[in-house]
């Protein structure tokens, strides 16, 4: 009886082999993930430092194309100088490589030929970290974390003091209306900032890019989305914070770039056009032609005042977590220590895959398999698959590997003629149990597979 028993235990057994499949498996695209090297890496510590760290720009015979469409060219021969103190404006129309140009600037990616000199100096013989804290960059979009307006500026600059903060703040026209808040500098202003207006947003980005006293300062667009009162507000900050830096501005707004030293006119990733306002005004070009049609525009439009409902998108932008409550239900101590050790170690795998992907340059993304849907379906599923290699699922085997082999001693020796009796169909149970786990292995790599595709 005990042999039959056991033999039924093994039989439930290896039902969870294929969790030890499955583990392997996914350890393996797991461990990809971990150890794959990343071309523009941010963490090594060799690079140049300067102490003399002025800001002067230049860019000669650029030709950039994106992995993800290596057959279109971005920018064709692109070459534009920026010295210190100038502000110089790149405009045109959507496509022509106006943005491509600050994410080079950021080494996002590297340009397939040609130079990006930074005070005479090959863009990437520079400390990658230490570049990028002399560089401040404001968007269109600023992005604001759930948390004080303090701690949203220090993360331009964790070491700075309050004076310095308040000094920023100042700088980005912000000062007075975080001081008019009922908690000043600690005011929760939600999530993405939901609390506050859109021209308070983008000065306290301002404010964030300024805190670390950046050489080089790109704006990206940073009015587009403001009406004209916080765009005149927010556009005050910005010369401010444009003075003694070299300013390199993305505009869509044309009248806001009207005092920029230098307006650099691109179409299709070419030069077209360049010179001050009045110049390019006079020649009645390209330039001239974007003007006309956006004062035609604004004149036919009305003026609205941006009205945001902060409760509406808290509820929308609320995230939401899951939680794995882990409990014995009354059931084996082993069996909830293996449980544990399972969790732990999905933790650790998510947790050490997850930074391994933040640490991929941008060009990583831009690969079809390695899209937002397929990385978080990885990190949902292949994670947890793991856990087949322990947890609940070995400590089963683990205790019906014990039974097997205790009733067969057991069964040897009290009666070893009936114990082999037995065991003659234990072969065939194994083979079963065998077929089964590849049928269930085929079609779980299907849904494998359909999860990657819904999640793109």
């Amino acid at each position: 009886m005990t042999v039959v028993i056991g033999i039924f235990r093994v039989q439930r057994a290896t039902s969870f082999v294929q969790a030890l499949s499955r583990a392997r498996a996914a350890a393996y695209i797991v461990w990809k993930i971990i150890d794959e090297p990343s071309k523009i890496n941010n963490h090594l510590e060799r690079g140049l430092k300067k102490d003399d760290f002025i800001g002067d720009i230049h860019f000669s015979n650029i030709h950039f194309s994106y992995p993800s469409r290596p057959d279109i060219p971005i920018l064709n021969g692109l070459s534009f100088n920026v010295k210190r103190g100038q502000t110089v404006a790149l405009v045109g129309l959507s496509g022509s490589g106006k943005s491509t140009c600050i994410q080079l600037l950021q080494r996002f990616y590297d340009p397939s030929s040609g130079s990006i000199l930074i005070d005479g100096k090959q863009i990437n013989e520079y400390n990658l970290k230490w570049l990028r804290q002399h560089i401040g960059v404001v968007s269109q979009e600023p992005v604001l974390f759930h948390t004080t307006i303090r701690q949203n500026i220090l993360l331009g600059h964790d070491s700075a003091t309050d004076e310095e903060i308040h000094q920023a703040a100042k700088m980005a026209n912000a000062h007075a209306f975080i001081m008019a808040l009922p908690d000043k500098y600690e005011t929760k202003i939600g999530e993405r900032g939901a609390t506050l207006s859109g021209g308070q947003k983008q000065r306290i980005a301002i404010a964030r890019a300024l805190i670390r006293d950046p050489k080089i300062l790109l704006l990206d667009e940073a009015t587009s989305a403001l009406d004209n009162e916080s765009e005149n507000i927010v556009q005050e900050a910005l010369d401010r914070a444009a003075q003694s830096r070299t300013t390199l501005v993305i505009a869509h707004r044309l009248s806001t770039i009207r005092y920029a030293d230098k307006i650099i006119v691109m179409q299709k990733g070419e030069i077209v056009e360049e010179g001050d306002h009045e110049t390019l005004m006079q020649i009645e070009g390209v330039y001239y032609g974007l003007v006309q049609q956006q004062s035609l525009r604004q004149a036919e439009e009305e003026e609205e005042f941006e009205q945001e409902k902060a409760a509406e998108m808290l509820l929308c932008n609320q995230a939401s977590s899951n939680y794995f409550d882990i409990r014995a239900n009354h059931g084996s101590t082993i069996s909830y220590l293996f449980a544990c050790s399972g969790e732990i170690l999905t933790k650790r795998l998510r947790s050490k895959a997850f930074r391994a992907i933040l640490r991929q340059e941008p060009a990583y993304f831009d690969q079809a398999k390695h899209s937002t849907g397929a990385l978080c379906t990885r990190l949902a599923t292949e994670a947890s698959a793991v856990q087949g290699a322990s947890g609940v699922h070995f400590g089963i085997i683990f205790q019906s590997l014990i039974s097997m082999i205790s009733g067969i001693i057991l069964g040897f020796a009290f009666s070893w003629q009936l114990t082999l009796l037995v065991m003659v169909f234990l072969p065939f149970l194994l083979l079963g149990s065998i077929l089964r786990i590849r049928l269930i292995a085929r079609f779980e790599r299907k849904d494998t597979k359909i999860l990657e595709n819904a999640g793109k």
